[in-house]
């Protein structure tokens, strides 16, 4: 046979949390009613003392000198007595009412000596045990007759009531814990509920799966922890789309110059084979741009990866700029800018690309250089951004289009930010949409 399953650990805190609750609970009411129950037991006690010698002073007075065992009986029977007894003041009984032989107790002929003492009262002992182990009380008080003191005895029917005092007291105590108890159960349940979800919540993400929706009901910041796990949960998602579509489009921006150069290399080999020099040493230079787009793009995902700086260098703006063109209209001064010339290629082609791919044909890139500042406008006739998308538009694997991979223009603002700059979006609207590269133009611009 296996071992046992453990408990799960929720409930073991819940019922961690119930039992220190409980004992929690318990402390303090033992701390605040131990001395409430002395308090009050004592006044019960002082309570009981009273009655027996009040009892005893009026029975003596009933007797009035003419005891006899007759009338001791019926006193004892009125006053609910164990014992009703006269004794002289040396301690021996002399007339008793009770059904076992008297017998004084040194405590007995202590209360007797105090009563029978001149001009005295009442007295009576402490709380004493019989040769069974049961409690009473005995009480003296001097009658009219001089060297007689009557005696009572009382048992249960005095000394049940304090008993019955501590067994309600010892019984509220139990019921106090056990609500408490029962309290602390039902709040470690509510407390752990939650984590025990966010839990199962965070093993489903683990394996890949969508978690459940949080459920909330519980405690405000157990909520809002459920919430909080909700959004990056969701993010997480975000993230695994967009990694998957990061790899779809790291291939398929590899493939399209890798295809260029296979096909170059192929031409190439056929004009080496027929012995054109002249045209093969013309296509080294088309394959070599084809490698420097290659480099890249690999850049331009490692400027957004921020595992590349910018390595700038002196460049011609509008060569430049029409090398990325792919055929949109350029409008650019004759200027020297001091940038990475790949790095900006890179981004204002993929402006190219995200606009027309956005329906946004014919497309115009537009530059200026003034006070040392460099500003490309990359300018479309498309639809614009989606309102929801506007402002996270160069966030990473946000798109607007199912098969977008989020990251053209998060490139973009890499480049850009790696320059200094920033890339944002001027316009947005129907028929017109501008989006601006901003940053140094360097010491070279002019």
């Amino acid at each position: 046979m296996g071992e046992p399953a453990a408990t799960p650990w929720h409930r073991r805190l819940a019922a961690r949390y119930a039992a220190a609750l409980a004992a929690g609970a318990l402390g303090s009411a033992l701390l605040a009613a131990v001395p409430l129950y002395l308090f009050a037991a004592g006044l019960l006690q002082q309570a009981l003392v009273d009655r027996l010698e009040g009892t005893t002073e009026l029975a003596a007075l009933d007797l009035a000198g003419a005891a006899s065992a007759a009338r001791l009986e019926t006193l004892r029977e009125e006053a609910d007595l164990d014992a009703l007894y006269v004794a002289d003041d040396a301690g021996h009984v002399l007339l008793a009412a009770s059904a076992t032989p008297v017998t004084l107790t040194p405590a007995d002929l202590g209360a007797l000596a105090e009563a029978a003492g001149p001009g005295a009262d009442a007295a009576c002992t402490a709380i004493q045990l019989d040769p069974g182990g049961e409690p009473f009380l005995s009480a003296f008080a001097p009658t009219a007759t001089p060297g007689r003191i009557l005696g009572a005895r009382a048992a249960a029917p005095y000394l049940d009531r304090l008993e019955s005092f501590r067994s309600l007291f010892a019984g509220a105590a139990l019921a106090w814990g056990a609500g408490v108890a029962l309290l602390g159960a039902v709040l470690g349940a509510r407390l752990t509920r939650p984590i025990a979800r966010l839990q199962a919540a965070a093993a489903q993400l683990a394996a890949g799966a969508s978690p459940a929706p949080p459920e909330p009901g519980g405690a405000a910041e157990l909520d809002a922890l459920q919430e909080a796990f909700a959004t990056m949960a969701a993010a997480v998602r975000q993230r695994e789309r967009g990694l998957r579509a990061l790899s779809g489009a790291v291939a398929h921006e590899v493939r399209n110059p890798a295809s260029a150069l296979r096909l170059h290399l192929g031409l190439l080999r056929r004009e080496l084979a027929a012995g054109s020099a002249d045209a093969a040493v013309r296509r080294v230079p088309v394959l070599e741009h084809e490698l420097d787009l290659l480099d890249a793009t690999v850049d331009g995902f490692l400027v957004f990866a921020r595992d590349r700086a910018a390595r700038r260098a002196p460049a011609a703006l509008a060569p430049l700029l029409h090398r990325a063109s792919d055929g949109a209209a350029v409008s650019a001064p004759d200027a020297t800018v001091v940038v990475d010339a790949l790095l900006l290629e890179r981004a204002v082609a993929n402006l190219v690309k995200n606009a027309r791919e956005a329906g946004g044909d014919p497309v115009r890139i537009e530059a200026t250089v003034a006070a040392g500042v460099l500003v490309v406008d990359v300018v479309d006739r498309g639809p614009g951004f989606p309102a929801e998308l506007l402002g996270r538009a160069f966030e990473p694997f946000v798109s607007g289009r199912e098969d977008g991979s989020g990251l053209g223009l998060a490139i973009v603002a890499a480049v850009a930010a790696a320059h200094g700059g920033e890339a944002t979006v001027a316009e947005s609207a129907p028929g017109r949409t501008v989006v601006r590269l901003r940053m140094p133009a360097g010491a070279a611009a002019g």
